[in-house]
């Protein structure tokens, strides 16, 4: 008899609310996450590490508020990391 293993892989989605983002907040909706750390990291046009946050998430879904009201405007990159190898990257608009 022959035996057949099925593996199923749920995506971690992560969509920023509003892009361009609005007040110099970036609202981030992050849907099927498993619980656990994650780092927000947030990269300048030319690759300069600007802010970062450090956030816990319970797992499935939830609302992240990342401050970044000291910035200029700019096109820039966050990468969102966590445990198990995660690992997401968006661009964002701060106007």
């Amino acid at each position: 008899m022959k035996k057949f293993t099925l593996l199923f892989f749920v995506l971690a989605i992560c969509t920023i609310v509003i892009n361009p983002i609005a007040y110099k907040r970036i609202t981030l909706q992050l849907e099927n996450v498993d619980q656990g750390n994650y780092q927000l990291a947030l990269f300048s046009s030319i690759g300069q590490r600007v802010a970062t946050k450090n956030i816990y998430a319970r797992g499935g879904s939830s609302t992240e508020i990342f401050e970044v009201s000291n910035l200029p405007f700019g096109i820039y990159q966050l990468n969102i990391t966590g445990e198990k190898n995660i690992k997401i990257t968006k661009s964002v608009i701060i106007p």
